[in-house]
């Protein structure tokens, strides 16, 4: 509730802007013919079990998000070398507050999604 709540200083802006404002982060799209987006198209084919035969997976928008803060945080294990790419699945109603807060482990009371 507090990121929809308006200030005084919003009013010349647009309602969208000030929202995307809140969210302390740069959202950038990814060119589909970029290497990144090719990279992570092909990881997601490479992961989809072939348990998971009922659906395809296609990949139509890729979104790379820079946090406020979070390159200085992480830049002490750039040089570690063993990096892998992890996936993570949340309801859309989760968003705001993974973009915003940055993704936290879920208190006792969360609802498990299977």
């Amino acid at each position: 509730y507090s990121m929809l709540k308006g200030s005084i200083d919003e009013k010349d802006e647009h309602p969208i802007d000030v929202h995307y404002k809140k969210l302390k982060c740069i959202i950038e799209s990814i060119d589909k013919n970029a290497e990144e987006f090719k990279r992570i198209e092909q990881y997601m084919i490479n992961t989809h079990t072939s348990t998971h035969n009922t659906y395809t997976l296609k990949l139509k928008e890729l979104f790379k998000i820079i946090r406020e803060g979070e390159d200085d945080r992480f830049r002490k294990w750039e040089k570690i070398e063993n990096h892998q790419l992890l996936w993570h699945g949340s309801r859309t109603t989760n968003f705001a507050g993974i973009l915003s807060q940055g993704l936290r482990i879920a208190p006792p009371e969360a609802p498990m999604v299977s």
